[in-house]
């Protein structure tokens, strides 16, 4: 067991409203305690469909992990 590094941020395609956290540190390894990543969306009078890739590089891995993000503004 034990603990590794990550780090967490969109892509540069992604809309620029998104933002994550934490963006780095360390969490358990597989088969450990939970990481939970906070997203938030300030659209900043963007409306519409507004799409995101979270991704989580985990370096010791050699392991990148991607999530898809939608939020709708009106």
């Amino acid at each position: 067991m034990g603990f590794e590094d990550f780090y967490a941020s969109f892509s540069p395609d992604s809309h620029q409203c998104f933002a994550v956290s934490p963006n780095s540190g360390r969490m358990d390894r597989r088969g450990g305690e939970l990481s939970h990543f906070e997203v938030s969306a300030n659209p900043q009078g963007a409306s519409g469909e507004l799409k995101g890739t979270l991704v989580v590089i985990l370096p010791e891995e050699n392991e990148k992990l991607c999530y898809e993000i939608t939020a709708t503004a009106q």
